[in-house]
């Protein structure tokens, strides 16, 4: 499987669209692309990414698995220089990510936010954990 996210950065954060195998699947929202890492306040670097579940379990994962009957680990961006612990998850605005990747279904670009965030969470989720569950290798590109 693939996933592509492909970028617009603004001054306030970074939009974007997300693909799976070039179908569209929903927006993005993450922190702004800075030259220079700012903890829990920096997008990702631009690249291509291996994606997985996360082995651990966090106080995060333990909250989505109480809330999602249907969840069972967060789905992790893997090996990303100077990050630990990129997800794909629920939020609507940058102060909802600190260095992750929010979802959503819809974009309200002049309100710096994404909105439906849990449907589009809910179905990416259901994707992107069928491949990994059937041992799918699942790559992430970052442009």
């Amino acid at each position: 499987m693939k996933i592509r996210l492909e970028r617009t950065l603004e001054d306030w954060g970074t939009l974007g669209e997300v693909f799976i195998n070039d179908e569209f699947s929903c927006y993005s929202l993450e922190n702004p692309v800075r030259d220079v890492k700012v903890p829990s306040d920096t997008a990702i670097w631009s690249g291509t990414y291996q994606v997985g579940f996360r082995v651990e379990t966090t106080p995060m994962t333990q909250r989505y698995q109480k809330k999602y009957k249907w969840f069972h680990k967060h789905i992790e961006v893997k090996d990303v220089r100077d990050f630990t612990g990129i997800y794909f998850h629920v939020g609507n605005w940058t102060k909802d990510t600190d260095g992750c990747i929010l979802l959503g279904d819809g974009m309200r670009k002049h309100a710096e936010m994404i909105t439906s965030s849990t449907s589009a969470f809910t179905d990416f989720y259901e994707k992107v954990s069928v491949a990994l569950l059937r041992d799918e290798e699942v790559t992430l590109e970052v442009i």
